[in-house]
């Protein structure tokens, strides 16, 4: 059997507000939080039968994954790997519309 103290103890619980934990709690929201960056570097066949390269950073967190579950995931990839020839397109003007996907290399990073 419990006390009486005990069960009045155990209904406060984190209810009990006290300076030491409110200067606590401001403490650690003062704290910097990380940010995700997300790169990914390609290498697609163009059209004209060569092979074109090229880096997509995003400052974000970015599901790298083809075979996601809900499959737009693959096809989101294919269009920013698009935008990217579409932005290089004056070094590059026969990279589009890309064959293949050659390579796929990427990398999720939590930074300061």
């Amino acid at each position: 059997m419990v006390s009486k103290a005990a069960q009045e103890l155990g209904k406060k619980g984190g209810q009990a507000k006290s300076p030491k934990k409110t200067a606590a709690v401001r403490t650690n929201a003062k704290r910097p939080r990380g940010k995700w960056v997300t790169t990914y570097a390609y290498g697609v066949i163009g059209a004209d039968d060569k092979l074109y390269v090229g880096l997509v950073t995003f400052m974000s967190k970015f599901s790298l994954d083809f075979n996601a579950c809900n499959g737009d995931q693959g096809l989101r990839i294919h269009d920013y790997i698009t935008e990217d020839l579409l932005a290089q397109k004056l070094s590059s003007p026969g990279a589009l519309p890309w064959k293949s996907l050659e390579y796929f290399v990427g990398q999720q990073m939590k930074v300061a």
